[in-house]
């Protein structure tokens, strides 16, 4: 599907009223149709404006946390795309924006965070920011906090992760954990802006 043209989603547990509805720190927890469809709309808009190998990445998460975006990462071993979704009152998704990422492989070596990407989308009054970026396999939770003492928990699946929040402010630090009492976070090394 070309950036632009709206797919309808089936029936989930998700209504599109949430959402559509205020942003929030912590992400939605979609449905398998909701995902399915997600991807589908971000697999054919990356077929017409990136190609055929872009198009047949499998999807390794959909961040979706209200103000009726969401914002899907499609990738595979060696090539992995973003892909920026608008979601109607009536559940349909509506592309963006389908972007190649940089090749950046999962952490090793015991690292939990990897390379991040973190850029202002100017789709919203006040603009937001997206960060986008590698976790290990041991990692549970990313959370990225803020100079005011503000967290987002960010979507994690298939070694990578992804999140938004409102306004224009950069991160203090982000962080993985795999859930161990004991097990201090990583600090990821924030890039300049």
């Amino acid at each position: 599907m070309p950036s632009g043209e709206t797919a309808s989603a089936e029936p989930t547990s998700i209504p599109p009223t949430q959402l559509n509805g205020p942003w929030l720190a912590t992400p939605l927890e979609l449905g398998d149709p909701q995902i399915a469809v997600i991807s589908d709309a971000c697999a054919a808009a990356a077929r017409t404006s990136l190609g055929e190998a872009e198009a047949n990445l499998p999807t390794a998460l959909v961040d979706a946390r209200g103000e009726n975006v969401a914002t899907a990462i499609l990738a595979g071993d060696e090539l992995a795309i973003e892909c920026r979704a608008r979601i109607d009152s009536a559940g349909g998704f509506t592309v963006d924006l389908v972007v190649r990422l940089a090749p950046a492989p999962a952490p090793a070596n015991g690292e939990r965070i990897g390379p991040t990407t973190i850029v202002t989308i100017p789709d919203r009054e006040g603009d937001r920011m997206v960060a986008v970026g590698r976790v290990g396999s041991t990692a549970s939770e990313v959370k990225i906090s803020f100079d005011d003492g503000s967290e987002v928990v960010a979507s994690t699946g298939n070694g990578w992760f992804a999140a938004w929040w409102p306004g224009r402010a950069r991160p203090r630090q982000i962080v993985a954990s795999d859930g161990a009492i004991d097990d201090p976070p990583h600090d990821a090394s924030m890039a300049p802006p």
